[in-house]
């Protein structure tokens, strides 16, 4: 799949995701930057459900480019419903087209956690972690792994800044493959 054809579905589910979203009660896009990599992400959540949805592109220079779509529960943590803990578990469908090798597609599962500081609630740190086995991966992927830290800071009604670090990498027949690794920066827009 070239990168053309890749922002065409891109642009079919961004535009699907946003005439669903207007029955949500949140909606939000991120975009961030690192030397290599520019990421953009929409997300809406539907508060009543407890359920979120998000369609990704990730973007690099020399490594390829890959489309997510999320689909996940989130909510307060139960055990703890004043602390500013948000959480939530599901599955992310990648398709990738690296650079050098074979496109492919992998299902992951995991989850997300943030944590707002109670003295500043404008500040949030949280993490993520998605795992595709080679189960549920395509064309001899033995493993997806995506990790990202981030901390963010709300400076206006509708617009938070963040940075973070990222690790998404693909193991495959025994080696490992890097789309992006290291520190970006970013800014979130609510709707």
């Amino acid at each position: 799949m070239n990168t053309l054809t890749k922002i065409n579905v891109f642009s079919i589910a961004f535009a699907t995701l946003n005439s669903v979203s207007v029955t949500a009660n949140a909606a939000s896009l991120d975009a961030d930057l690192s030397n290599d990599t520019l990421k953009a992400k929409y997300n809406f959540s539907h508060k009543k459900a407890d359920l979120g949805i998000s369609a990704g592109a990730m973007l690099t220079d020399d490594n390829g480019d890959v489309i997510s779509f999320d689909l996940r529960t989130q909510g307060q943590l139960k055990s703890t419903p004043d602390a500013n803990i948000r959480g939530g578990f599901g599955v992310r469908a990648y398709s990738a087209s690296p650079k050098l090798g074979d496109n492919f597609q992998s299902l992951g599962l995991g989850g997300f956690v943030e944590l707002a500081m109670p003295k500043l609630p404008d500040l949030t740190f949280g993490a993520d972690l998605y795992y595709a086995p080679s189960i549920t991966s395509s064309n001899d992927i033995d493993a997806v792994w995506d990790i990202e830290f981030r901390v963010s800071y709300q400076l206006f009604e509708n617009a938070a800044a963040y940075v973070g670090l990222r690790d998404f990498e693909v193991d495959v027949n025994g080696q490992d493959f890097n789309f992006d690794e290291g520190p970006y920066i970013g800014f979130s827009l609510q709707f």
